[in-house]
């Protein structure tokens, strides 16, 4: 399992570096660029309801599957089938929610219009979610690796056509729209014809009383996965609300590399939850797995984490032509957020591998509440900067009470967890200070961003090596294991 999970790990985060960041802080930022603050943000606060309430196509159906596949070890046509049916009726319900409630916040024809197709791109992106969840149970690793970055291939390839070799071309953000349904459908296709490759016989009869298991046995992921979807995305939505489009557009400056760099740690859930599963299913213990991917995910997170928030301005600018001074602050604040939501990609999963839904439920509950309130109240005051600094908040409470939950129940000695962590932390927040900041030697400080960055990410690496974070002898024994 160790070896499976590092071996594989290697390859997806291979992948989807090279392409998820790109198109984010590619495609995107140079879109945004050329459509301005006000329209991109209109867009921002558009896709991020759209993706607000787009559990209702899945309502935790792919989690289940995940973990049902992991177990069996088997795709049955008969839940296939139900599944699918029961996913269109779900679609079909999502899509009304979406425009009620979207006229009920005051959205106009534009907007709803808008919507409407998020909405589409939203099912399909769901769908092909399903398809991989099978291959994932399956444990064909390759395959869902590969799917979890053609979409956004397909995207580079295409607008960067348009972005980078059709000077003259006048860029509308209705055409980012419409490039992802290109993207998601060609992708869904794929996706569906690797999975069907993998069931002998379809049974296209919908069996009413399992789709309602499912449907139950269900509820609690959606539950789980709405009210972390409010806590993660509610915030631009309230600012395009609240302060109108620009704000929202100014917060997309620095959440876009909050975005990226989560997708990142996505992969992390991804390769996990259906290890986890299994291992538990057999009586393993997850402790040593637990430290890997703790010390493998903390070690690269923070050190990015750290450049960040001392070099906001600088990073920003190698993306962006203007960022404003409030969007630099908003930028600073979310790095401590994007740390804590990131690091939540090893005890949440676990903590959902093993069905404790009802704990992680009941966590993110009450951090909606109070995400919401301080939102509320906050944004008048300091906009985007109240923003990041709520979602920090936020994700510091979930991770700081998985992390207690992990230990507990399941005997994991918080020295034996963090034992090289702390070290690392120290260490690398002297190296952050001497080298991205005013204590910098001369010779140091005269040097460019890019070779500063690098010199950070150099030393932070030697640190995780000597401190064990990452043992490059433990790595090597893991992918030559043959358990």
């Amino acid at each position: 399992m160790r070896k499976t999970f590092v071996s594989n790990l290697i390859l997806l985060v291979g992948l989807n570096l090279l392409i998820k960041p790109f198109y984010i802080l590619g495609i995107e930022a140079e879109i945004q660029n050329r459509v301005g603050a006000d329209n991109f943000g209109s867009y921002f606060a558009l896709i991020n309801f759209s993706i607000l309430l787009n559990i209702i196509p899945d309502m935790g159906i792919t989690n289940w599957n995940t973990r049902r596949v992991a177990q069996s070890g088997t795709l049955d046509s008969k839940y296939l089938g139900s599944l699918l049916s029961l996913r269109l009726s779900l679609a079909l319900l999502y899509a009304i929610i979406c425009l009620l409630v979207g006229l009920l916040i005051g959205y106009d024809a534009s907007q709803l219009t808008g919507l409407s197709l998020l909405m589409i791109n939203q099912i399909i992106a769901s769908l092909i979610l399903f398809f991989r969840s099978n291959l994932s149970g399956l444990h064909l690793f390759r395959h869902d690796s590969f799917l979890s970055i053609l979409d956004k291939l397909l995207l580079v390839i295409g607008l960067g056509w348009l972005l980078w070799f059709q000077k003259d071309f006048q860029f509308k953000i209705e055409y980012l729209i419409y490039a992802q349904t290109a993207a998601l459908f060609t992708t869904l296709i794929l996706a569906s014809y690797w999975v069907s490759k993998h069931v002998k016989n379809w049974n296209w009869n919908i069996d009413k009383s399992l789709q309602k298991e499912i449907l139950i046995g269900s509820l609690p992921f959606a539950t789980l996965t709405l009210f972390a979807m409010i806590v993660y995305r509610a915030d631009s939505v309230l600012l395009e609300r609240m302060q109108g489009a620009e704000a929202s557009g100014t917060y997309a400056l620095g959440f876009r590399i909050f975005e990226s760099y989560g997708m990142i740690s996505y992969l992390f859930a991804g390769l996990l939850l259906p290890i986890f599963s299994k291992m538990l299913s057999s009586g393993e213990s997850v402790q040593t797995l637990v430290s890997l991917a703790n010390r493998i995910l903390f070690s690269v997170t923070w050190s990015f984490c750290v450049l960040a928030f001392l070099l906001p301005e600088s990073l920003l600018l190698l993306i962006y032509d203007n960022p404003t001074e409030e969007a630099i602050a908003a930028f600073r604040w979310l790095m401590p957020g994007c740390f804590a939501f990131s690091m939540q990609y090893v005890y949440g999963t676990l903590l959902t591998a093993d069905g404790k839904l009802k704990l992680l439920n009941n966590i993110m509950i009450s951090v909606c509440g109070l995400n919401i309130i301080l939102n509320a109240l906050w944004i008048p005051f300091e906009g985007p900067i109240a923003s990041a600094k709520v979602n920090a908040i936020s994700h510091g409470i979930i991770l700081i009470t998985e992390i207690i939950l992990v230990c507990r129940y399941y005997k994991i000695s918080y020295l034996f967890l963090f034992k090289e962590t702390i070290i690392f932390t120290v260490l690398s927040i002297g190296a952050g200070l001497f080298i991205l900041t005013n204590l910098t030697p001369t010779a140091i400080n005269n040097l460019s961003l890019t070779y500063k960055a690098g010199l950070f990410v150099g030393v932070s690496f030697s640190l995780a090596l000597s401190t064990k974070m990452i043992s490059y002898k433990g790595v090597r024994h893991l992918l030559r294991s043959k358990e």
